[in-house]
């Protein structure tokens, strides 16, 4: 199995269609497409634009309304030195990996890192939320808003980020993930190539969702968690068994 983790360090289609073919010469036979964590969402999901609108490119737009702040010497994605750092797969290009891949035994699997490592995703729907409440759509833009304005909670991931944990106690987080899924699921159909596995990632942040409003309502209600440090295998199972429906 080879990882690629474009997330951090975007390559283009055509560098990853030459390393299919390396890894067919090698006999290795499952590749770890890592298409989404803190620093990029590298994915076309066309029901949710933002997340190729805003979340695959780095400049310094401070509001991050047009882009995701450069980090670790990441550099603006708009200048040529750095713009690797910047870009995302289309339908189209995805299709094209999986088909390519398959036509040599190597198994693409897809992975979008989850609850931890989704500052990408946050940043992205939170702009789809500033966008639709300026147009007077509240309701759309609450659907797949992935902040709970409420959450008090303070910590800091191992990169520094204070804001990249999805709230497994929201309900706009499964129907993110279920839409995300749903598309994916639709371009591998599309493709004739089976999504037969995905990798959630699993990540978790400590001291993530414990003022959160909505997590404490939940522990409260439900009899089989009691303590914050089950949400992440909570949000975990719901998650498996969306993908194994």
């Amino acid at each position: 199995c080879l990882n690629i983790d474009v997330s951090r360090n975007f390559r283009s289609k055509d560098f990853i269609l030459k390393t299919i073919d390396q890894m067919s010469y090698y006999k290795l036979n499952k590749l770890h497409l890592h298409l989404a964590d803190d620093e990029g969402w590298r994915l076309q999901i066309t029901s949710l634009p933002e997340l190729t609108d805003v979340g695959p490119f780095r400049c310094f737009d401070e509001s991050e309304q047009q882009c995701l702040m450069p980090q670790l010497a990441g550099g603006n994605g708009e200048l040529t030195t750095t713009q690797n750092n910047s870009g995302y797969y289309s339908i189209d290009d995805y299709i094209e990996i999986l088909q390519y891949a398959d036509a040599r035994q190597i198994e693409v699997l897809p992975s979008l890192d989850m609850p931890g490592h989704s500052r990408a995703a946050i940043v992205s729907m939170k702009a789809r939320y500033t966008r639709l409440m300026s147009e007077g759509k509240p309701d759309q833009a609450t659907q797949f808003f992935l902040t709970e304005i409420e959450d008090k909670s303070e910590y800091r991931s191992i990169q520094h980020y204070n804001d990249n944990t999805l709230n497994p106690c929201i309900p706009a987080t499964y129907t993110f993930v279920e839409e995300v899924l749903k598309q994916l699921n639709n371009m591998h159909n599309a493709a004739d190539v089976p999504l037969k596995h995905y990798h959630i990632g699993a990540d978790e942040t400590a001291g993530a969702w414990t003022e959160s409003p909505a997590c404490a309502a939940l522990l409260a209600e439900n009899d089989d968690i009691s303590e914050i440090k089950q949400l992440g295998p909570y949000f975990i199972e719901k998650v498996a068994n969306k993908v194994s429906e």
